[in-house]
């Protein structure tokens, strides 16, 4: 068989492995939202309802939307930890911008946003 059957094979199997790994992904981050639910609603942060209503809408939710809850919250978290560091905000207008995009990555992550 030639080379090209070959690479041609490789590509194939890794883009299989990609969209494996995102579909792991988007799961890990669906299962992760709800254990943030119950444990919450065990440690008694929100009430029966509320825990009920979160479970309800976690499980109209697709995998995909999780994930992209999740990384949201990840790149507003990281950009909260930016602006924390004053060697990288001296300048004001730059740190007040930092925690606007954060807030929206916040703000997407928390509601839903655009996904």
């Amino acid at each position: 068989m030639s080379s090209t059957y070959w690479q041609t094979q490789y590509q194939s199997a890794r883009r299989k492995v990609q969209e494996l790994e995102t579909e792991r992904d988007a799961l890990a981050a669906h299962v992760e939202k709800a254990a943030q639910i119950i444990a919450q609603w065990g440690e008694h942060e929100v009430s029966d309802n509320d825990a009920a209503l979160a479970l309800a809408e976690w499980c109209e939710d697709m995998p995909a939307t999780s994930l992209s809850r999740r990384d949201a919250r990840m790149k507003a978290e990281a950009l909260e930890d930016i602006t924390s560091r004053p060697i990288w905000c001296t300048v004001y207008a730059a740190k007040a911008t930092m925690l606007e995009i954060a807030g929206m990555h916040r703000q997407q992550a928390e509601v839903g946003g655009d996904e």
